[in-house]
C-alpha cells in the first residue's frame, strides 16, 4: 500500500510541474497614448498576465481608468484585444488600445452658503487650484481648503459636498469646467464656558488671563494652537494638552484646558573650598545659594535670592520681585536689589524698579528707575573709585517669540534699553566735577533653530556700551563667566564697550534636557585712567543642561585662550526666572 502511496506522488509531482511549465504567459501591449505618460502605466500594471479570466482583465481596465481619470481624462474609453488562444506560442500578447478623450480642467470654483458675510477671500485662494485636472484629489483639496476656511471662521462643524460640475468651455483638446459646492456650516463654534483641569496650585483665573481669550469669543484650530503655545511659555506646567471643544447638554460650548503643573520651586546651594596658592596666604571657601520661587501661591508671581562667592575677596547678593498684571492690567512690575563687594575695594548697592506694558502677545516696552551708591573700601587707598550715588531713568522694548522661556526650541527675543544717568559725588578723588552725566546703551539679541531631529542651533548676541565724559571703575561692565563669555573667570573683565557672542549646538536627550558644544568670542574696550586698551577673547567646550528638582542647571566644562585641557573650567549656572 505504501508503495502505491508513493508512486502516486511521485506522478502527480511530475504531472503538476509539466502543467506549470507549460503555463502561458501573455504580455501587456498599449496603444493610443498621446497625452499621458506610458511610464506611469508601466508603474501601475503588471508586466505579464497568467490567467485571461474576467477578474483580471476588469482589474486591468479599472487600473488604467483610474490613472486617465487622475490626470483629467474623464471620458475615456478602453479597448481590450485578447490573443488567438489558440496559438501554441508560449507567449502571448494582450493589445490595449486608450483612447484618452478631452481633458477636464478646472476653471471656476462657486460655493452655495450665505453664512459668510464675505466669501472673496476663500474664492480668490480656491481659484489658485484653477487649471488643474479634475479629479479626485483636487476634489479633495478644494474640499480640505472649504472647511479649513469655514472652520477658522468659528464653523468647526461645517460640511461640504460637491453638488457637481458644468461645462463652460470646449474646444478640441480642454474641457474647461466649474465646479459648485455646497457648504452646510451648522452651529458657530462660541465659547460659553471655560473648564481647566490639572490646576492644584495655580489660580484658574491666572490661567485664563494668560491665554487671552474670554466667553464668547470664537473657537477654531488657529486659536487652540495659540492657547497650546501660549500657556507652554508660561513655563509653569510639565505638561500642556491640545484644548478640547465640545457642545454640553445644556448647547453651550465648552472650551477645556487640560495641563499638568510642573516644580516652580526650586533651591540649590553649592560649597568649594579654594586651595591656597603660596604659603603666605590661605585657603577660602567659595559658595552659591540660589533660591526661586516662579509661581507665588498659585498667582504667577516670582521672588529669588541668590548669593554667590565670586573669589576670595568678591561677593555677590541679588533680590527680586514679580508682580504681573498690576491692578489687573497688562502692565508688569519688576523690583530688584543688587550689592556687590568686589575685591575688598568697593560696595556697590543698586535698588530698581522696573514697570513692563505689554502691548500685544510678544511686544512689550518697559520704563526703569535704579538707585545706586557706591562706597570706597576704607581700608585701602582708591584712585578708581569717588565715594558716590546716582539715579538713572531708562526705557527700552522686547520682542519675544520663543517657545519656552527657559527651554526654547524655536523663536527669537530682541531686547534693547538705554538709560540716562545722574551721579552725585560726595567724596570726591579723582574727578573735578561734584556731579556726572552717564549713558547706558544694552542690546541683546538670541536665535533658536531647529536642524535636525532633536537638535537645535542657538546663537546670541550681546553689546553694551558706557558713554561720558568721566566715570569710573563701578560704572563700567563686567565679561566673563557663566551668562557672557565661558571659560575665564566670572566678571574678569571690564570695559566701557562690550560685545559677545555665544553659538550653541545642543542635542536634545529629552524635553528639558540636552548636551551642547559652544563657542564664545567677545570684544572688551577700555578708555579709563589714562589706559586705552582693546582685546577679542574666545572661549569654547561642552556642557549639560539639566530640568533638575533643584532647578534648571547648565554645567560647561570651557577652556579660554590658549588653556590646556588641566586648565579648563567648569561654569555652574541656574537659569533665572529674571
Amino acid at each position: 500500500m505504501k508503495y502505491f502511496l508513493l508512486s502516486a506522488f511521485i506522478l502527480n509531482f511530475f504531472i503538476t510541474r509539466n502543467l506549470v511549465s507549460q503555463q502561458t504567459e501573455y504580455e501587456i501591449e498599449l496603444s493610443g497614448l498621446q497625452k499621458t505618460p506610458l511610464s506611469h502605466y508601466q508603474q501601475i500594471l503588471p508586466l505579464k498576465l497568467v490567467s485571461l479570466n474576467d477578474s483580471s482583465l476588469n482589474e486591468l481596465k479599472v487600473k488604467i481608468s483610474l490613472a486617465l481619470n487622475s490626470f483629467g481624462f474623464l471620458d475615456n474609453s478602453i479597448e481590450i484585444v485578447l490573443p488567438d488562444t489558440s496559438s501554441t506560442a508560449d507567449n502571448k500578447k494582450i493589445f490595449i488600445s486608450i483612447t484618452e478623450g478631452k481633458k477636464y480642467l478646472i476653471n471656476e470654483i462657486t460655493i452655495d452658503d450665505t453664512t459668510l458675510v464675505n466669501h472673496s477671500p476663500l474664492i480668490r485662494e480656491l481659484n489658485l487650484l484653477s487649471q488643474q485636472p479634475l479629479n479626485e484629489t483636487s476634489i479633495s483639496s478644494i474640499s480640505e481648503k472649504i472647511l479649513k476656511h469655514y472652520s477658522d471662521e468659528g464653523y468647526i462643524f461645517a460640511q461640504v459636498k460637491l453638488q457637481g460640475f458644468k461645462k463652460i468651455f470646449e474646444d478640441e483638446n480642454e474641457i474647461q469646467t466649474e465646479l459648485n459646492f455646497t457648504v452646510i456650516p451648522k452651529r458657530r463654534s462660541v465659547i460659553n464656558k471655560i473648564e481647566i483641569e490639572g490646576n492644584d496650585l495655580t489660580d484658574a483665573n491666572i490661567i485664563i488671563r494668560e491665554i487671552r481669550i474670554k466667553e464668547e469669543d470664537t473657537f477654531n484650530q488657529a486659536l487652540a494652537d495659540k492657547i497650546t503655545k501660549r500657556l507652554r511659555r508660561l513655563s509653569i506646567f510639565s505638561r500642556v494638552n491640545m484644548p478640547e471643544y465640545f457642545i454640553d447638554q445644556d448647547g453651550k460650548g465648552t472650551l477645556t484646558l487640560s495641563i499638568t503643573e510642573g516644580n516652580t520651586n526650586s533651591f540649590d546651594g553649592i560649597i568649594g573650598y579654594i586651595p591656597a596658592a603660596s604659603a603666605r596666604e590661605k585657603g577660602y571657601f567659595s559658595g552659591l545659594v540660589n533660591v526661586s520661587f516662579r509661581n507665588l501661591f498659585g498667582t504667577m508671581r516670582a521672588f529669588s535670592l541668590k548669593w554667590q562667592q565670586v573669589s576670595r575677596a568678591s561677593q555677590d547678593l541679588e533680590i527680586n520681585y514679580f508682580e504681573p498684571w498690576l491692578f489687573g492690567l497688562p502692565i508688569n512690575l519688576y523690583s530688584s536689589f543688587f550689592q556687590r563687594k568686589q575685591d575688598s575695594t568697593y560696595v556697590q548697592r543698586n535698588v530698581g524698579v522696573r514697570s513692563e506694558v505689554l502691548v500685544s502677545e510678544f511686544l512689550s516696552f518697559n520704563l526703569t528707575i535704579n538707585s545706586e551708591r557706591v562706597i570706597p573700601s576704607a581700608e585701602k587707598t582708591i584712585a578708581l573709585l569717588n565715594n558716590s550715588s546716582s539715579i538713572s531713568i531708562g526705557g527700552g522694548m522686547k520682542y519675544d517669540t520663543r517657545d519656552d522661556f527657559f527651554f526654547p526650541n524655536e523663536g527669537l527675543i530682541f531686547r534693547t534699553d538705554y538709560f540716562y544717568i545722574r551721579k552725585e559725588i560726595s567724596e570726591q578723588t579723582t574727578a573735578a566735577k561734584t556731579s556726572i552725566d552717564l549713558r547706558k546703551i544694552m542690546a541683546d539679541f538670541d536665535y533658536y533653530q531647529p536642524t535636525f531631529s532633536n537638535q537645535i542651533f542657538t546663537v546670541g548676541l550681546h553689546g553694551r556700551e558706557l558713554r561720558g565724559n568721566d566715570f569710573d571703575l563701578s560704572d563700567l561692565f563686567r565679561l566673563g563667566g557663566t551668562n557672557t563669555l565661558r571659560g575665564y573667570e566670572e566678571n574678569q573683565f571690564s570695559g566701557s564697550r562690550l560685545l559677545w557672542m555665544n553659538n550653541e549646538y545642543r542635542l536634545l536627550l529629552a524635553k528639558k534636557n540636552f548636551v551642547f558644544v559652544f563657542l564664545d568670542v567677545g570684544y572688551y574696550y577700555r578708555n579709563f585712567m589714562n589706559e586705552n586698551l582693546s582685546k577679542i577673547k574666545y572661549g569654547y567646550g561642552l556642557g549639560v543642561a539639566v530640568d533638575s528638582p533643584l532647578g534648571i542647571l547648565k554645567v560647561n566644562y570651557a577652556l579660554g585662550e590658549g588653556d590646556s585641557i588641566s586648565k579648563g573650567k567648569i561654569h555652574f549656572g541656574i537659569i533665572n526666572a529674571f
